[in-house]
């Protein structure tokens, strides 16, 4: 039997080899048992105390290298705040949007559209959006917080799907996709292209939203019923003019 660890398999620890040995060649008597099991209930005590001291300490590593990469998440966003994409990745899932919007949840600020926007775009085609912070009174607001916003684009779906890329690997939505509000409490997304038709999707429509990345409080907008067509089709129906 092992003396430290008090299993009864054979084990190579020198301690254990030095007793027997000792105790076969009549170097230690039987006398000596209780001391033997009180130095084994000792050592088995350190053990146990050993191991939930690690346990503890590899527990504490985890908490310590998660607080430490939310800091360096942190400490990027404030001392770049193009770097936000980090923030609206944890932020914000694409489904989150569209729940919060269809929770009963009592924002402090909306977005709101500033500038028209057709519901008829093109593929490949710029076009520019500006949107304003409203508080409850409907008034413009500006914070100084490096209010941030970022456009997303959606498929028209019961649960809304995040568009990226397409089946060639390139961006649906690109151009001035993140602005920062300017001192009226403007945010504008001077040009932006996207690179689908909606034809290809659900009820053949986008949804388009605009949400905070840098704070909770403000709800999201979002455009419905977005048409993005091929810009061969505008091209022809110029030429039949002509002719």
């Amino acid at each position: 039997m092992c003396l430290i660890t008090q299993n009864p398999e054979l084990c190579n620890h020198q301690e254990c080899l030095y007793f027997y040995s000792g105790f076969a060649q009549g170097l230690l008597s039987y006398t000596q048992s209780s001391e033997i099991d009180r130095a084994c209930s000792i050592v088995n005590s350190q053990n146990t105390m050993l191991h939930m001291i690690i346990n503890k300490n590899l527990e504490t590593e985890i908490i310590l290298n998660k607080v430490h990469c939310e800091v360096q998440q942190l400490s990027l966003f404030l001392s770049n705040p193009r770097h936000s994409e980090i923030i609206v990745e944890q932020s914000y899932d694409s489904s989150e949007v569209f729940q919060l919007l269809r929770s009963r949840w009592d924002f402090q600020y909306t977005l709101q559209l500033e500038s028209e926007l057709p519901l008829t775009l093109y593929k490949e085609r710029g076009f520019s959006l500006a949107v304003s912070l409203r508080n409850s009174s409907n008034e413009n607001v500006f914070l100084k917080n490096h209010t941030r916003c970022k456009v997303l684009l959606f498929t028209s779906d019961d649960e809304p799907k995040l568009l990226k890329c397409n089946i060639r690997g390139k961006k649906i939505l690109r151009g001035t996709t993140e602005a920062e509000m300017s001192e009226p409490g403007i945010v504008k997304f001077e040009n932006m292209v996207i690179n689908e038709v909606s034809s290809h999707y659900t009820n053949e429509v986008f949804l388009l939203a605009v949400i905070c990345l840098s704070s909770g409080d403000i709800k999201p907008l979002v455009i419905e019923n977005l048409n993005v067509k091929a810009r061969t089709m505008q091209k022809k129906k110029q030429k039949l003019v002509k002719n």
